[in-house]
Order: C-alpha cells, then sequence, then structure tokens
C-alpha cells in the first residue's frame, strides 16, 4: 500500500492506494506529522510514501516520516518520471504539475492538455509522451480575491455554484462574470492548443473541476484523482530504484 500526500496552497490532500486502486481519500487544513504517523500506525501495509509540497521545503516533516520505516518519494525531476520535459528548466516545474503529467501518461494514451482547476489554474500540454510546457492564471478564488482587494465597494465572495445567466445584482454580476472568466479562458486556452495539435483530448481536475466539467463541449475527461493517480505512479516508477 502507498500513502500519498499533496501540499497544495488551500489545502493538504491524501490518500491510500492498493495497487493502483485507490482505498481512501481525504483533506486536512495543515500538513501535520502526528496525523499522518497515526496513519501509518493504522495502516501497517503502508509501505511507500510519495510526498508533494509547493508550498514550503518542509524536511522536518520528511525526517520524521523517514524514521517510521517507509519509503520516502519527494517528487522532483530528479525521480523516474513517464514523460521527456520540454521545460525551459525542469528544476521550476512545480511537483504537483510533475505528478500531474504522470497522471495523465499513466491514465489516457492519447496527446492531452490538462487544465488543473485549483488555486491557481495551470495548463499542460502532453504531446508524444513530452511535456511541451503549459501556462498559469489565477484560480477562481484569487479572482473573487481580487476584485475587493483592488476596488473600494465590491464586496469579498466565495464561490457559489449556483451562477445565474445573468447577474441581476453586484453579487451575482460579480459571480457571473468571474464564473464565465474561467470558462471562456480554459475555452479559448482549448481552442489555442487544438488548432495546432488536431488529436489532441483534453482532462480537468482540481479542487473546481466539478462545477466546469459540463459546461465545455471541449473537455473530454474529469479526473478528481488524478494528481494521486500520478503520486501512485511515481511509486511504482522508482521503487525498484530505492
Amino acid at each position: 500500500m502507498n500513502l500519498l500526500i499533496d501540499v497544495g496552497n488551500s489545502r493538504v490532500k491524501w490518500s491510500i492506494y492498493n495497487q493502483d486502486e485507490i482505498f481512501e481519500y481525504n483533506t486536512l487544513d495543515k500538513l501535520d506529522f502526528n496525523y499522518f504517523r497515526d496513519i501509518l500506525m493504522r495502516f501497517k501495509d503502508i509501505k511507500n510514501v510519495a510526498y508533494c509540497n509547493n508550498k514550503e521545503h518542509n524536511n522536518n516533516f520528511l525526517n520524521k516520516i523517514n524514521h517510521l520505516d517507509v519509503n520516502i518519494y519527494n517528487v522532483s525531476e530528479t525521480l523516474v518520471l513517464p514523460f521527456e520535459s520540454h521545460y525551459n528548466s525542469i528544476q521550476n516545474l512545480g511537483c504537483d504539475r510533475i505528478a500531474l503529467c504522470c497522471g495523465a501518461v499513466r491514465n489516457y494514451l492519447h496527446d492531452i492538455l490538462v487544465i488543473d482547476l485549483g488555486t491557481c489554474i495551470t495548463y499542460d500540454l502532453i504531446i508524444d509522451k513530452k511535456h511541451l510546457g503549459g501556462q498559469i492564471s489565477p484560480g477562481l478564488n484569487i479572482r473573487f480575491k481580487s476584485v475587493n482587494s483592488f476596488t473600494k465597494k465590491l464586496p469579498l465572495l466565495k464561490f457559489n455554484k449556483n451562477i445565474k445567466f445573468i447577474g441581476d445584482s453586484t453579487k451575482t454580476s460579480l459571480e457571473v462574470g468571474i464564473a464565465d472568466s474561467v470558462l471562456f479562458e480554459i475555452d479559448g486556452v482549448i481552442k489555442k492548443y487544438i488548432n495546432k495539435y488536431p488529436k489532441l483530448k483534453v482532462v480537468i481536475t482540481g479542487g473546481d473541476y466539478k462545477f466546469f466539467e459540463n459546461k465545455s463541449k471541449k473537455i473530454n475527461f474529469s479526473h478528481p484523482y488524478l494528481l494521486m493517480d500520478g503520486l501512485n505512479y511515481i511509486i511504482a516508477l522508482n521503487e525498484n530504484k530505492n
């Protein structure tokens, strides 16, 4: 069994995989060694831990976990990966995007565009198992916060999934405007890449994927655990080299 930990900008996500099947998934507000120690004590069959943290370098956490008789895979470009990177400097490619690309290669045989709708929206283009790069833009909640921060009268809103077709108040106008800005961006980015790579397929994932999965006909797949699949695949590619 494998324990997979993703420390994101907003939440810590974790899962347990039994071979290629997800066994358990949950989230917590912050990284907590005691919490994960208890998981490892409860599930004695866990032998590997894949760790992805773009937020901070937490060697203290890794050192503590390392004393619990498990193999640690701290996700970076130094590990064996199933894709070739054409990024200008793969050292600057976030470990979350590395894991997402691994999950995409593991799950889809097509040329694929991975769209992760999280705190930021990331786009990663994989052609013939080559990661060509992508783009990054503000996510939904960043957009809501920015209009509040840079204006005097616009309120700070949280994303409401019941978006109207047209705004009939300041609140609903903001909701429609920001939701549409993301949707139109997604459609535009997909169109840009499909114009160059006509056989391209598109998968969305991330915390806000559910709202958009049926909003665009250009999206082929949705996969809530794509990053976790990628972390699990990284362990499979590297465990014989430990």
